[in-house]
């Protein structure tokens, strides 16, 4: 079966998607990944906010020969470690429904792999405070999927114009 990674805020194809990371995704399969050890790790620029609610996870399938689909969005919960690290991770409450959606698209996998497309995607809907960030401001983004391993840097030192630029935004909303 093949799972594709669209990455946070689409930002794979850019430069600053770190090498390692490359690598470790290549190796973790989200449909092995206990959902209770994963973990996104956001440093957004001053004048950035995501608001409750605002960052989530996407697991999408589809078995091509029966026509079966499955499409569920889970919103990640937010704890602050640090000065502007945030930590966000699946809320206790959908862990075992998310369970339960790996394990259906593993049954489809089993059955028949080349028949079985899917996805996984971090996504972030953010709001500006104040002015808003400066477009040199940066944006780092890390991974871990196992709670005895570091996080991993995905998206390094990203100035915010690039973001912007990436995103096809113009600009964000104020809170």
């Amino acid at each position: 079966m093949k799972m594709i990674w669209p990455l946070v805020l689409c930002l794979c194809a850019c430069g600053s998607l770190s090498p390692m990371a490359v690598v470790q995704l290549m190796t973790l399969s989200p449909l092995e990944t206990d959902p209770a050890h994963l973990a996104v790790a956001l440093e957004l620029p001053e004048g950035v906010k995501l608001p409750d609610g605002a960052a989530f996870i996407q697991l999408s399938a589809k078995q091509t020969k029966t026509g079966q689909t499955t499409d569920r969005r889970y919103p990640l919960l937010a704890r602050s470690e640090g000065s502007n690290r945030t930590i966000y991770q699946v809320a206790p409450r959908d862990l075992e429904t998310l369970r339960q959606q790996q394990s259906l698209i593993l049954g489809w996998g089993e059955a028949d792999k080349d028949a079985t497309q899917g996805s996984f995607s971090v996504g972030l809907n953010g709001c500006k405070t104040g002015d808003g960030p400066q477009p040199d401001g940066v944006v780092n983004i890390f991974i871990r999927t196992t709670p005895d391993r570091a996080f991993v840097p995905m998206i390094k030192e990203m100035p915010w114009s690039e973001v912007l630029e990436q995103t096809k935004l113009e600009d964000l909303q104020s809170c």
